[in-house]
């Protein structure tokens, strides 16, 4: 069994530019590392620092240590956007990390 995942692309002001899709294979067993984890997460819509912490039930200096590694991966990528409080910054994971995760 596989998976279809459509990846969007975001312009420097924020709308979408195109969309690829490509397919993955899907093993059907739970993640192994805390680096797999949270890439479920990231791929599963989590965008944010706090949400990833409470979702995972880890602490700060790990989870931090954890995106910095998958960003130096490029596994995930900082989005930062202009919110209706000032600026935020959401977490995603790239197509290089959807395909880790999946495989």
């Amino acid at each position: 069994m596989s998976l279809l995942i459509k990846v969007f692309k975001l312009s420097n002001n924020n709308t979408i530019e195109s969309s690829d899709t490509f397919d993955v294979p899907s093993t059907g067993s739970p993640p192994k590392s805390i680096d797999m984890l949270v890439l479920g997460e990231l791929s599963h819509g989590t965008k944010n620092f706090d949400a990833l912490q409470k979702k995972l039930g880890v602490d700060n200096e790990k989870l931090n240590s954890v995106l910095e590694d998958l960003e130096n991966k490029k596994f995930m990528k900082v989005v930062q956007k202009q919110g209706l409080f000032g600026p935020k910054i959401e977490l995603h994971p790239t197509e290089e990390g959807l395909k880790k995760y999946f495989s």
